[in-house]
């Protein structure tokens, strides 16, 4: 191993673990903008995303050929508010805490991500995909030999 990606790996291996709130801030702000609201949802989705790459921050680390990093931080976890991020930000103000594979959050952000959770709470794809197509629940069996049964929830 060249010495160069002997200290990129040494880099990110040693890099605190954390959270990054951009995404989730960012990819809010856009939505709240009333503007936006009757927009259809695959141009909503375009901006959004444009919205936040043309505003996210940028850090290139040293001996870095190919930069670029989807997080604020070296290594980071991203939340995706309108997926299911809301169970993470849930959990925001413990995440510091974790015994296991803690992560870590400045005060303002954990703050920051919580203040999202009210305007993500009925516009998030746990809420939205059941009322477009309700789900049913069906057993199947694994298989012949076996007595064991398999819960699945579909929305066919």
């Amino acid at each position: 191993m060249s010495d160069r990606i002997e200290i990129l790996k040494n880099s990110v291996n040693n890099a605190i673990r954390a959270i990054c709130p951009e995404r989730a801030i960012l990819w809010t702000e856009y939505y709240k903008n009333k503007l936006n609201r009757n927009k259809p949802v695959e141009i909503q989705a375009a901006e959004a995303m444009c919205y936040v790459l043309q505003n996210k921050s940028i850090e290139i680390y040293p001996d870095e050929l190919v930069v670029g990093n989807y997080t604020s931080h070296r290594v980071g976890g991203i939340i995706y508010p309108e997926k299911a991020g809301l169970s993470a930000l849930a959990e925001i103000f413990t995440f510091h805490k974790r015994k296991v594979n803690p992560l870590s959050t400045s005060r303002g952000d954990r703050f920051r991500l919580f203040s999202i959770i009210p305007f993500w709470l009925n516009r998030n794809v746990l809420y939205i995909a059941p009322i477009k197509k309700p789900l049913s629940l069906f057993i199947v069996r694994l298989s012949s030999s076996e007595s064991r049964e398999a819960v699945f929830l579909s929305n066919q």
